[in-house]
């Protein structure tokens, strides 16, 4: 059956000869000696008013400590003179730099190690600093100052007191410095390809291809940035499986509905992806223009590159369209029929066939619900003609759709002279309203039969569920709503977002539509926000050492401290008797004890002014008169 890819984004292949692929990268400490690669010569020939450094990581084991991807340090080496820092620690990233208050600044979201993720970091020119990890903002700070010269860079460790310290466990490759403030766009563009050594802006790029020849990491950009590698030799060069190619593109759109996007890679070459599921963020398509590392697993007529496609989550499926006949063979012959094969990434030694069904009158070969061999996010395709007889996929592996609906299987497409389906009937459609595995044969010119099968799955309605109970929160609280965990659905919140959950920071009638094909369920859940911080200011107390009421201070319900900017008591004149600046709220011994000027005043009406500010950020000022009793 042939596929319609709505709102298609055709885009051109450019081309470069800058690499073929991801080739080699460097695997650190994963035995029992310390690596780590240092090039602090790149901090004496270039200054930095503003930086970027991005690059690709596969952790391969995580610890509360973490592990120090790269770092800048001061020459001190100090632990409390570090600069800019970047870790892997447990689950996440994480960014340090020098000031201990801005230490352990952890990224959003979920990165298990043993996967590939690209890290950015990013400081502009006013020290505004963002994390980015697979083209998605993970995290905002301010940063405190960016590197000088004499400053010390590292890959795979941070300098502590000029001893090794905080040792990344993985594998690394494509890491890039620049003396630009990267912004989103260029750093999704830059992530999935190698780039021209000379782009304006890059100090140092380490594609790890040098293969374990002597102790130098070349800087292949033309700044002579080398780098020294510390106790490697060429077992630490391992096979890459960063998805790397010389063209890439990409979509990371507010969502998926009728999305679909191609890299052409000439006249009559081209990978499509479309119907995008489990809602990642972003997803790119790269080409690599050269011949696989391995062809094993393979028996077909070998081409000479293949494509790719990335997701920015671990758990993406998708549909692909590999359009074929710029490779100068017959679309379709019954004894070499074009397929495709499929890896994970260039590190996987085995290719495997996928069964795409081939549409010979368009030279295309499709295949949906595609969920890679073992890893979802990603897969590389490969395609050629086979050597084996008559194996053209007719039909997809699957169709799903609702329950009692007409499910129709086509194979009009595919030049066959006569058609068999398993109930007898003859017709090149096939119609059924039931579930259940379903066989058709088409007999070819010449005689040649092909026999396929395909499930055909009825999809459910939407469960019902419910979002909870409404919720009452104080104000300056962050409220999240989660989803229910439901299969084969949409997400739609009443804000207009598509995720499993709904950040609520404001009195909202949050409302979420479970949606598919065949359905929609549907719950609403209230929530308001009250002033959890009443204040109460006494108008009277006694200042006479007896422990009771002998401080003026303010007081709040249930016992909730608010911070107070300044409080000032003046007499019945005017004069200043008191005037105390931060302290806290509540606090029983805390605040105007009733003197002024080392004695104590006399009973009399005073009046005051307090200053604070509330937990949303809210700045609130109170006065009032006072009575001091003797």
């Amino acid at each position: 059956m042939k596929t319609i890819f709505p709102a298609l984004a055709l885009i051109a292949f450019g081309g470069n000869a800058f690499s073929q692929g991801s080739n080699t990268c460097i695997s650190i400490n994963n035995g029992s000696t310390q690596q780590y690669v240092t090039a602090d010569n790149l901090l004496n020939n270039f200054s930095f008013s503003k930086l970027s450094v991005t690059v690709w990581v596969k952790p391969t084991a995580s610890n509360d400590h973490g592990g120090a991807i790269f770092a800048f340090n001061e020459l001190s080496g100090d632990f409390a003179n570090n600069v800019n820092l970047v870790y892997f620690k447990t689950d996440h990233f994480e960014y340090f730099d020098r000031n201990p208050s801005n230490f352990n600044i952890p990224t959003s979201g979920y990165f298990p190690p043993g996967n590939w993720y690209h890290v950015a970091l990013v400081i502009d020119q006013n020290l505004n600093g963002k994390m980015y990890v697979n083209g998605v903002e993970r995290l905002t700070f301010q940063a405190q100052e960016v590197p000088v010269a004499g400053d010390r860079f590292s890959i795979g460790q941070e300098w502590d007191a000029f001893d090794i310290s905080g040792l990344f466990q993985g594998e690394v490759d494509e890491l890039r410095v620049w003396n630009t403030a990267l912004s989103e766009q260029q750093i999704r563009e830059e992530m999935c390809k190698s780039i021209d050594p000379n782009t304006l802006g890059l100090v140092a790029y380490y594609d790890f291809d040098d293969t374990g020849s002597g102790n130098v990491l070349s800087d292949i950009s033309p700044n002579g940035n080398d780098g020294t590698m510390v106790v490697f030799n060429a077992n630490e060069f391992v096979v890459s499986g960063a998805p790397i190619g010389d063209e890439s593109v990409f979509v990371y759109p507010n969502t998926w509905s009728n999305q679909a996007f191609q890299l052409t890679a000439g006249v009559g070459k081209y990978l499509k992806v479309s119907d995008v599921a489990n809602s990642p963020e972003g997803a790119h398509i790269y080409y690599v223009n050269s011949t696989p590392n391995t062809t094993q697993g393979i028996d077909f007529q070998v081409v000479n590159d293949y494509f790719g496609v990335f997701c920015s989550n671990l758990d993406a499926e998708y549909s692909i369209e590999y359009g074929y006949s710029g490779y100068g063979f017959n679309c379709f012959e019954c004894d070499k029929t074009p397929e495709i094969f499929a890896r994970n990434d260039n590190a996987k030694p085995v290719w495997n066939g996928i069964q795409a069904q081939v549409q010979v009158d368009n030279c295309t070969a499709t295949k949906s619900g595609e969920s890679g061999n073992g890893l979802s996010s990603r897969e590389e395709y490969i395609i050629g003609k086979s050597t084996g007889a008559g194996n053209i996929s007719l039909l997809p592996d699957s169709v799903k759709a609702c329950a009692n609906a007409n499910k129709i299987l086509d194979v009009s497409n595919l030049g066959g002279e006569a058609f068999l389906w398993n109930d007898g009937s003859d017709s090149s459609i096939f119609a059924t309203t039931g579930n259940g595995i379903f066989w058709v044969e088409v007999t070819f010119s010449g005689g040649c039969k092909n026999r396929d099968s395909v499930i055909v799955v009825d999809l459910p309605v939407p469960s019902a569920f419910s979002l909870g109970a409404d919720v009452l929160a104080c104000q300056g609280d962050s409220i999240v709503i989660n989803a229910p965990q439901q299969t084969g659905v949409a997400f739609e919140w009443s804000d207009g977002s598509a995720g499993n959950s709904m950040l609520v920071l404001e009195q909202s009638n949050v409302v979420l539509n479970l949606t598919n094909q065949c359905g929609t369920a549907t719950d609403e859940v209230v929530v308001s926000f009250e002033d959890c911080y009443q204040v109460f200011v006494p108008n009277s107390f006694s200042p006479n050492y007896d422990g009771i009421n002998d401080f003026f201070n303010i007081l709040v319900k249930d016992n909730r401290a608010l911070f107070i900017e300044r409080m000032v008591v003046f007499d019945r004149w005017g004069e200043k008797v008191f005037d105390k600046a931060n302290f806290m709220s509540n606090e029983t011994n805390v605040g105007w004890n009733g003197e002024f000027k080392g004695k104590p005043a006399p009973s009399d009406i005073f009046v005051y002014l307090i200053e604070m500010v509330k937990p949303e950020g809210k700045y609130e000022k109170l006065t009032g008169d006072l009575t001091l009793l003797r």
